[in-house]
């Protein structure tokens, strides 16, 4: 599939998902098209959701392990779905990458 993960919420910066991970990862900035972030109903914490015509800015990491991304799924939760979509990176070019969203079945924001 892909290396990549695109981060709108905490894990942008960088002490965040080194304290997850366990390894110190690079971003650079990046969108993500049709996905609006809201910040969750009764948390502190924010969430995307499919919205056509929307935009989100976050960071984009490159060479996130199996075994990362296994660590970050527990991190995240019941409320994300990690699916693979595309990208734009601050190049201008679009990137597949993972992206933790919730799922259109959840009515949490």
């Amino acid at each position: 599939m892909t290396d990549r993960l695109f981060c709108y919420g905490t894990l942008q910066i960088p002490e965040v998902i080194k304290a997850v991970t366990g390894r110190t990862h690079v971003g650079v900035t990046a969108r993500l098209f049709d996905y609006a972030i809201y910040r969750v109903k009764n948390a502190g914490y924010p969430g995307v959701i499919y919205s056509p015509d929307k935009e989100t800015t976050g960071v984009l990491y490159s060479g996130v392990t199996e075994k990362e991304l296994k660590i970050l799924d527990l991190f995240e939760g019941d409320l994300y779905e990690r699916i693979c979509l595309d990208a734009i990176g601050h190049n201008g070019n679009n990137q597949r990458a993972w992206v933790y969203v919730v799922p259109e079945t959840q009515k949490l924001l």
